[in-house]
């Protein structure tokens, strides 16, 4: 086989209404950019940068948090 496996970007941009009859949550846009490494067929390591825009209402109003996720998964 040999190589360095393949590489995938991916971009997604989100909203979220959190706003349900009398619960006033909100609304919230995100930005996450991710990168995935596939080194073997067997094995996925992934990355993701997850950035709040906005969050209008609601108790976390003008709030922005970010934050990175890291995983891996195995097939067998």
């Amino acid at each position: 086989m040999g190589g360095i496996g393949a590489w995938e970007l991916a971009v997604r941009y989100s909203q979220l209404n959190l706003n349900s009859n009398d619960i006033r949550g909100g609304n919230e846009k995100d930005l996450t950019v991710g990168l995935n490494w596939y080194t073997t067929p067997n094995l996925k390591l992934m990355t993701n940068y997850v950035n709040v825009l906005e969050v209008n209402e609601g108790p976390y109003s003008g709030a922005d948090p970010w934050g990175f996720n890291f995983a891996a998964r195995a097939y067998w």
